[in-house]
């Protein structure tokens, strides 16, 4: 009997319409085949950054896990999580605010709840908990792709894409407000989701575009959960020639959401994935802003009737993974908790992000070596582990396929809505070494395509 005898129309819709052809994981593993045959193959479409030796990863992490107990390593986690984690975590989070804006995001940010499958895990409780057919999503069409399989897919809801660059290339606000004013009427509830620094653009708004982004909230007067997929937050690198005001903002953008709007919930999500380089510990982590301090207390009085918005989203994670990875937390909890560990690991996180700064220039002065391109146009990018090629006249993904034959790997995005279409291009996985030869190939390759 046919498995399609069987599947729920959930489990059709799952089949049907999850596609592994566009997703980076899938391109990921096309390269690791063409490099099998290529000694001089060049991948640069995988987010998990290399160095000299290899897989990058923080020592001093590595060296906690190492001196976990089996107990701590094997054992089932508190479905709350644990609770040094939870305390360090909410602590190192806002410690990497500007101090203006620490003491109020200690009183309206609620206690973290782990979630077990990483950024993804948190995104599909979000999910579980706001979203419905009746709940309209809008998501920048430059997008990561399990936003579609958390929402579209495995929870029917309607996605809507906007472009958050104009078509000269420089990053705007301006159709998220029309989309917003589009959508709006139709809808019972608003899911807005955010990523910066953005994947696959590689770019942080500044104050300037956050000060925008704050006033088209203000408008808003329907129920708006503002979803932010903090997986890059700072990795930002800024221009020293730049005003302040003009420079990307270099944490998350969640305390500036505070209090502007009694209809905007923001829900923050963010992990050790790439924070501290523990891509495979798969944990995610979520966090809401109260929109005042009365919330927050209001809050704090239902805790013992399992109603406080930590206990929903524990709930919630209890339905689909029970417990989140306990050995992360425990190492984590103790590092970040412990005066000597965290100034080392902060170190090491902040050499991370000056290495990664680094490619990203170099990467920058071999652009502007370059001579124009018939169908590239780079995006500004400021942030994170990524740079954008809008592909022009081409499909990206018929690029990205002849790149790979030609010894390079990149990852094509499209967005059939908005005609998105363009190739990430990671230098977080590139030796600064490599990135000129993989800038010249993609230049080679694409102009011959063109012409």
């Amino acid at each position: 009997m046919p498995i399609n005898h069987f599947l729920s129309e959930h489990g059709h819709r799952i089949r049907n319409r999850l596609n592994f052809t566009d997703d980076p994981p899938e391109w990921g593993l096309r390269a690791k085949q063409a490099a099998s045959s290529n000694p001089d193959f060049l991948d640069a479409t995988v987010g998990t950054a290399q160095n000299e030796s290899g897989f990058h990863y923080f020592p001093t992490l590595l060296k906690e896990i190492q001196t976990l107990s089996s107990e701590e390593t094997l054992a089932y986690a508190n479905m709350r999580g644990v609770p040094a984690f939870s305390r360090a975590w909410k602590f190192d989070t806002i410690n990497s605010y500007h101090p203006s804006l620490r003491d109020k995001a200690k009183i309206l940010t609620s206690d973290p709840v782990p979630i077990a499958g990483g950024l993804t895990g948190a995104l599909f409780t979000v999910g579980q908990l706001f979203a419905d057919q009746e709940t309209h999503l809008l998501a920048p069409s430059s997008r990561w792709g399990n936003i579609d399989n958390c929402f579209g897919i495995g929870l029917d809801v309607p996605i809507h894409s906007f472009d958050i660059f104009s078509k000269d290339g420089h990053f705007t606000f301006d159709h998220l407000r029309s989309k917003i004013e589009d959508v709006a009427p139709s809808a019972s509830r608003l899911i807005i989701y955010l990523n910066f620094p953005n994947n696959p653009t590689g770019y942080m708004p500044n104050f300037k575009e956050i000060e925008e982004l704050q006033d088209i909230f203000k408008a808003i007067s329907l129920p708006t959960i503002v979803l932010l997929d903090d997986a890059y937050e700072g990795y930002v690198y800024p221009d020293e020639s730049f005003p302040s005001q003009e420079n990307p903002i270099p944490h998350s953008i969640f305390p500036y959401l505070f209090g502007i709007n009694s209809e905007i919930l923001p829900i923050k999500i963010d992990g050790p994935t790439k924070r501290f380089c523990a891509y495979g510990t798969r944990l995610g982590v979520i966090s809401l802003g109260f929109h005042s301090e009365t919330d927050q207390k209001t809050d704090v009085q239902v805790v013992k009737t399992g109603l406080n918005v930590s206990e929903v989203f524990v709930k919630a994670a209890r339905s689909h993974c029970s417990s989140a990875p306990r050995g992360i937390q425990e190492a984590l909890g103790r590092i970040l908790s412990d005066n000597e560990k965290y100034k080392a690991i902060l170190e090491e996180r902040e050499a991370f992000r000056s290495m990664l700064e680094q490619r990203y220039r170099f990467f920058l002065r071999v652009l502007q070596e370059q001579d124009p391109n018939p169908i590239l146009k780079p995006l500004t990018c400021n942030s994170g582990f990524f740079a954008f090629f809008l592909v022009q006249d081409l499909s990206a993904r018929v690029l990205a396929a002849q790149l790979l034959e030609k010894g390079l790997g990149v990852v094509p995005f499209m967005d059939n809505q908005t005609g998105f279409n363009g190739v990430r291009f990671a230098f977080c996985s590139l030796l600064e070494k490599d990135i000129s030869p993989a800038i010249e190939i993609l230049w080679r390759v694409s102009t011959e395509m063109c012409c």
